[in-house]
């Protein structure tokens, strides 16, 4: 099930996520409503009301007294664009975020830099299009 986090959550010990108990109710996911971004200028961080966290993980060995939150990997949600960001201990690099169509690319490279593992592209990534047993499908950006 997805999870999202307001900016918040993610920069207190508040911990807290974007849930309402009725959505369990429901025989589908529910999704927290979202907009569109129209990309007529460039999105910052500070104009995201609501993460899609990526990957979330503890690494309370490396953060500071006054660098509360977990570390992870978030999507803009609201609004939704290409807008990822990585917030790591300021030792390893801190808050970084990366914006536009190569964003989630530019992600990956970062993480493998820093030597933090993230998931592995599906088979056949390269060809654009991959339709698993159950025909999911995944649509390579690059095409864009």
């Amino acid at each position: 099930m997805p999870l999202f986090r307001e900016t918040k959550h993610i920069f207190t010990k508040d911990h807290g996520e974007v849930f309402e108990p009725e959505w369990m109710m429901a025989n589908t996911i529910i999704y927290p409503e979202t907009k569109e971004w129209d990309y007529s200028n460039e999105l910052y961080m500070e104009d995201v009301e609501i993460w899609e966290v990526i990957k979330e993980w503890s690494n309370a060995s490396k953060i500071e007294d006054n660098d509360p939150g977990p570390c992870g990997i978030y999507a803009a949600w609201r609004p939704h664009a290409e807008l990822f960001m990585v917030k790591l201990p300021k030792s390893q690099g801190g808050v970084v975020s990366f914006f536009g169509l190569n964003a989630e690319k530019q992600v990956r490279k970062f993480l493998t830099d820093k030597g933090i593992e993230y998931f592995p592209y599906p088979a056949n990534y390269e060809t654009g299009i991959f339709i698993d047993k159950i025909g999911t499908h995944y649509k390579d950006f690059k095409t864009l």
